[in-house]
């Protein structure tokens, strides 16, 4: 009997054994592990860079950023531009008078008023075959708007209004000015626009206008800037060569400037500059102020000053053809 409860304990053992055995993993090479040709490989997609590819090469420095001008929005919600603090400027100091807007009186010509300031490229060159027809007594000033279009001009450092803009702006006011005392006005634009499809177009159209022989005088209104200098600032009067009728205009325009702009420089300066030295009348290019100059950028933006300056600049225009 005991014999026979020894041989059947051994038998249960022998089956325990077997089934252990059956539950273990069968693959018994890799001890329970996946075989390495089963393991998921990283797919690469069409976004990702080849590193054999020189061209999908990711960068190792990041591009030059590009400042971007403020953006300019409407409505209550909108986020003013960020502006860098300035370093100290020298203030300009003006006390501005609003002289307001002149009205201008009807032309003995009713077809050929004597100031349009508004328009198309295509209606300035229809103003301009008009003048022409008026008799040689009519007194005819030349209004060269500087820039325009693609050609900015200059760009104000703390605003980013471009130089264009104002002298657009400020040369409507000197038209208004000047066609109130009598004189017809021919602005070389009247809106933002070039006036020619490249600069050297545009430069080009400008020159042929001003060796017409049918103006009296030339005023040609800029704006200035130096950067590497943010103090300067002030009006400065160009003619072509000291010595002539040019230089004579810049003098009696530095003195009806200076009468209620102190900042304006009291000295002509000459250059070859084209927009003095094409012209075949008196000519005088007028570089309002400073963009680079934070008071001054922030001056030529405003709408009174601008009338103020327009006015004085008619003034000078007035004492120079009266002599």
């Amino acid at each position: 009997m005991t014999g026979l409860i020894a041989l059947l304990a051994i038998a249960i053992l022998a089956l325990v054994i077997v089934l252990f055995n059956k539950k273990s993993c069968s693959n018994a090479v890799n001890s329970g592990f996946l075989n390495e040709d089963d393991d998921p490989k990283h797919v690469i997609g069409s976004n990702d860079p080849d590193p054999a590819d020189p061209q999908t090469e990711l960068p190792t420095e990041a591009p030059e950023a590009t400042p971007d001008l403020p953006a300019v929005t409407d409505g209550p919600t909108a986020t003013p531009p960020v502006i860098t603090q300035p370093p100290a400027s020298a203030a300009p100091g003006v006390q501005i008078n609003d002289p307001g807007v002149p009205s201008v009186p009807q032309s003995p010509y009713p077809a050929i008023p004597y100031v349009v300031t508004t328009g198309s490229f295509a209606d300035v060159k229809a103003r301009l075959e008009q003048l022409k027809t008026l008799p040689k007594s009519a007194t005819i000033v030349l209004l060269d708007v500087g820039h325009g279009g693609f050609d900015g001009g200059t760009v104000g450092i703390d605003t980013g209004v471009t130089e264009a803009n104002i002298n657009l702006e400020i040369a409507r006011y000197v038209a208004q000015w000047l066609g109130s005392k009598g004189y017809y006005v021919f602005m070389t634009r009247t809106d933002d626009y070039a006036v020619g499809s490249t600069k050297n177009n545009d430069m080009k159209w400008r020159k042929q206008v001003m060796k017409l022989d049918i103006f009296d005088i030339s005023i040609s209104i800029h704006q200035n800037a130096l950067a590497s200098d943010r103090n300067v600032h002030g009006a400065r009067i160009y003619c072509y060569k000291k010595g002539t009728a040019g230089e004579q205009f810049a003098k009696e325009m530095i003195a009806a400037i200076s009468s209620e702009i102190s900042t304006v420089k009291q000295n002509v300066y000459a250059d070859n500059l084209m927009v003095v030295r094409e012209p075949v009348c008196p000519a005088v290019l007028i570089e309002c102020g400073f963009l680079s100059n934070h008071d001054e950028e922030l001056l030529l933006q405003n709408p009174a000053y601008q009338r103020l300056l327009a006015k004085l600049i008619a003034q000078g225009a007035e004492k120079y053809l009266n002599k």
